[in-house]
């Protein structure tokens, strides 16, 4: 995964696949959001029962609840800003939960790999 930022500022909270014992992953509905157009407030709207589960962790990895998930401790994360003009590789497997500063301008090419 190749990850250009063209504007702004990208913040990925990157971990090794050997973090996954310690991020507790569960499978959950698919869903996408919408705006309400009454409040304008963004809503999760189920993708339908014919959609498959997905893995998904749970927790917010930049800001871990330490009570919720003590064994996140255990885990190594690394924190990398991709800044205007910079590029980062993803490597397979890993784990990254992506945040932005200001107003972002960016660019992502995925190449799934064929394991097995």
């Amino acid at each position: 995964n190749l990850y250009a930022v063209v504007q702004g500022e990208k913040i990925f909270t990157l971990l090794p696949p050997t973090a996954a014992p310690f991020l507790h992953e569960r499978c959950y509905p698919p869903a996408h959001f919408e705006r309400d157009s009454a409040t304008g407030a963004l809503v999760a709207v189920p993708d339908g029962a014919e959609s498959q589960n997905v893995p998904w962790v749970p927790m917010d990895v930049a800001k871990p609840d330490a009570e919720r998930y003590p064994s996140f401790a255990k885990a190594s994360a690394v924190e990398v800003r991709v800044k205007k003009g910079e590029l980062l590789y993803l490597p397979a497997m890993w784990y990254h939960q992506v945040a932005q500063a200001g107003i972002t301008i960016a660019v992502n090419y995925w190449h799934d790999m064929q394991f097995g």
